[in-house]
């Protein structure tokens, strides 16, 4: 774990509230427990964190951003692979990418999606459109050998009509996810999505997940 904390106040998640804060480890530190576990053994380690791309200077990594964490690892752990773990979409950046490309991390990126709507991706402060999102998945099919994405969908939010929901069936089939994590809305007290209610009945949120894991 390299990161914790989050300020990204998603409008259906409490953990800004809960973990407030952003924090990262101290990149010395973190360099040192990945050439321990290879000492010890072991080929392959996954670097996780809340919002593992904002790891960085200001919330105390000592100097060092994201991609120059993980280019350090690569080069300076002894560990045979790195992997990262879920990234949102705009922190998949261009180094990030490069890495990828020369074999120095896992081709695997799980990139939550949430909804493939961009109507419902504004009401969940998800910044980013269907679009912008195909568009990355599209950049790492092209240039990362052997890539797999994976995501996280969430069906039955508030304002997710069934026209709306057609959207994140067709993202899904265009991103041609490895793996999808489905998950159904449920209100979280205090967060701004909590104000519009649970209006998608329990039996439709089933039958969409249901959907989207077909």
């Amino acid at each position: 774990k390299v990161q914790d904390g989050c300020d990204v106040f998603c409008s259906y998640c409490s953990i800004p509230f809960t973990r407030p804060g952003m924090r990262s480890r101290p990149w010395r530190e973190v360099l040192e427990e990945a050439q321990s576990l290879a000492a010890q053994g072991y080929r392959e380690a996954v670097l996780t964190g809340v919002v593992i791309g904002a790891y960085g200077p200001s919330p105390g990594s000592g100097g060092m951003v994201f991609e120059q964490l993980v280019g350090v690892l690569a080069l300076e752990s002894g560990l045979a692979r790195l992997r990262i773990s879920s990234i949102e979409m705009h922190q998949v950046t261009e180094p990030i990418i490069r890495l990828a490309e020369e074999g120095l991390v896992a081709p695997h990126f799980h990139i939550p999606l949430q909804s493939g709507d961009t109507a419902v991706l504004k009401d969940m402060n998800r910044r980013y459109s269907q679009d912008e999102y195909l568009a990355l998945c599209s950049n790492l099919y092209q240039r990362v050998p052997g890539v797999s994405i994976t995501t996280d969908v969430m069906v039955g939010f508030p304002t997710e009509t069934e026209e709306r929901f057609q959207s994140t069936l067709a993202v899904c089939e265009q991103a041609k996810f490895l793996k999808t994590h489905v998950f159904r809305f449920s209100p979280r007290f205090g967060t701004p999505a909590d104000q519009w209610g649970d209006p998608v009945s329990d039996r439709e949120k089933r039958e969409r997940s249901e959907r989207v894991s077909d």
